[in-house]
């Protein structure tokens, strides 16, 4: 019977070096995936909100209000997501959120309410309201 002997023939033609390079490659780009699949759904999760609200305030059209959506308010101050005119001529412009859980006030900030416990919110929306308003 032969006796086979195989000399390094299967070894790789890349060094290691570039298999961890790439390896490393790859975990940072799915990472990067993550984040930007996250991010999209966190947009579509707003879209939803603001669609929502919209329909909910299509009444007022019917009733004389002109309701503007995406409005741009200038130099660093962003965007209002509806603005909506009386017929009396005064505006109220909606900023929408879409956050899990009830909202309650404490008479300064707003709060997540979650089961038992509240929660403040990441940001102060009551103050980032007024810079646009004032």
């Amino acid at each position: 019977m032969p006796h086979f002997r195989f000399k390094n023939s299967f070894r790789s033609a890349f060094p290691r070096s570039l298999y961890v390079f790439f390896l490393v490659l790859a975990l940072l780009l799915v990472a990067n995936g993550v984040y930007y699949w996250k991010r999209a759904a966190h947009a579509a999760q707003g879209a939803k909100g603001e669609e929502d609200t919209g329909r909910e305030l299509s009444q007022l059209e019917y009733e004389g209000w002109p309701i503007k959506f995406g409005m741009r308010l200038g130099y660093r101050l962003g965007d209002a997501d509806i603005v909506c005119i009386s017929p009396k001529g005064k505006a109220s412009v909606i900023d929408v959120k879409s956050h899990k859980g009830e909202v309650v006030v404490d008479g300064e900030r707003l709060h997540r309410r979650m089961g038992k416990t509240n929660y403040p919110f990441e940001k102060d929306f009551i103050d980032q309201g007024m810079k646009p308003a004032l």
